[in-house]
């Protein structure tokens, strides 16, 4: 589910100095959280975003793929540009 207009380059993108390479996953994933910057999604929210609604929603795809993605961008950081907040999202 890919935006139309949405830059293809973030699936090959620099981060200080260094490649980053993205899944299809990982780039729906940035796409939705960096549509809406500071807003707090739910798991069930990602999932029917960037999965679709066939998962289920006990599944921990989601925190893998935001560990992933935290891992790629953010490494070398000080601050998490993807943050998480206990119980809401």
């Amino acid at each position: 589910m890919r935006a139309k207009n949405f830059p293809r380059w973030y699936e090959k993108s620099h981060n200080a100095g260094r490649e980053i390479r993205l899944t299809d996953k990982e780039v729906g994933l940035l796409e939705l959280l960096m549509r809406r910057p500071g807003r707090v999604f739910s798991r069930s929210e990602i999932l029917d975003s960037v999965w679709g609604n066939d998962k289920d929603p006990l599944t921990n795809v989601v925190d893998v793929y935001i560990r992933h993605l935290r891992a790629k961008i953010d490494h070398g950081e000080k601050l998490w540009l993807i943050g998480t907040v206990r119980g809401r999202g």
